[in-house]
C-alpha cells in the first residue's frame, strides 16, 4: 500500500465512485476521515450509498482539479474525463474499499433534519496514478465550500438561497484573482446551476 500521509479525524474531499445497477459509473464528491486505519464517510440515502450496500465495494480518488468536484457534483462527468471505465484523468490514487460497518445518524443540519449513514470501510488496495504534488490552493478550497452548499440547495428555502447567491458572487472575485480556469470554468457551473433555482 502507498503512504498517502493523511491525518486521522481531518475530513478530505475526495471523489467516490461506485457502479450502478445498469454497469454504469456514479461518481460524487464527499468528505472522508482516515480512523485507525479505516476510511469514514457520512452518506444521505443517495445513489452512492445505495451502490455501495448493493455491491460491498467502491472507490476513492484523490485529486485537487475543482473543475471534476463540481461536474461531479452536477453530473457532468463525460467520458472523456476518465481513463477507462472508473478511473479520472486528473486522479493522483485510486483506493479501493470494502465497507465494513453501517451506522446511522439521525441530525439537525442547517436545512433539515436528516437520516445519515456513516460507514466504515477497509481499503483492499491502493494505486499511485500521477505523482505530481498535491498543493493546497485557496481558489480551490472555496469552490469546494460552495459545492458542499450548493449540494443542499434542494432544501433551501428562499432567504437561504438569496444568502447563498451572495456568498457566490462575493467568491466569485476571489476565485476569479486566485484562481485559474478550471476555477473559473467550476465558478461557471455552479452559477448556471443555481439560476435553475430561480
Amino acid at each position: 500500500m502507498i503512504d498517502l500521509n493523511l491525518e486521522e479525524d481531518t475530513t478530505y474531499e475526495v471523489l467516490v465512485t461506485t457502479i450502478n445497477s445498469d454497469n454504469s459509473v456514479n461518481t460524487k464528491p464527499f468528505g472522508m476521515k482516515f480512523k485507525e486505519d479505516n476510511v469514514i464517510l457520512n452518506l444521505y440515502s443517495n445513489t452512492t450509498l445505495k451502490n455501495i450496500m448493493d455491491n460491498h465495494e467502491f472507490y476513492i480518488q484523490l485529486t485537487s482539479n475543482p473543475l471534476l468536484f463540481t461536474k461531479a457534483l452536477l453530473n457532468r462527468l463525460e467520458t472523456d474525463d476518465y481513463v477507462d471505465k472508473f478511473l479520472l484523468k486528473d486522479a493522483n490514487h485510486l483506493l479501493k474499499l470494502e465497507p465494513m460497518d453501517y451506522h446511522v445518524i439521525i441530525k439537525d443540519d442547517l436545512y433539515s433534519t436528516v437520516k445519515i449513514t456513516r460507514i466504515s470501510s477497509r481499503i483492499t488496495s491502493t494505486q499511485s496514478i500521477n505523482q505530481s504534488i498535491i498543493t493546497i490552493n485557496r481558489a480551490t478550497n472555496r469552490i469546494i465550500e460552495l459545492l458542499v452548499k450548493l449540494s443542499r440547495i434542494h432544501l433551501m428555502d428562499k432567504k437561504q438561497l438569496n444568502n447563498f447567491k451572495e456568498e457566490v458572487n462575493h467568491s466569485s472575485r476571489f476565485i476569479i484573482k486566485e484562481g485559474n480556469e478550471t476555477h473559473i470554468k467550476s465558478l461557471t457551473l455552479i452559477k448556471q446551476e443555481i439560476n435553475k433555482k430561480e
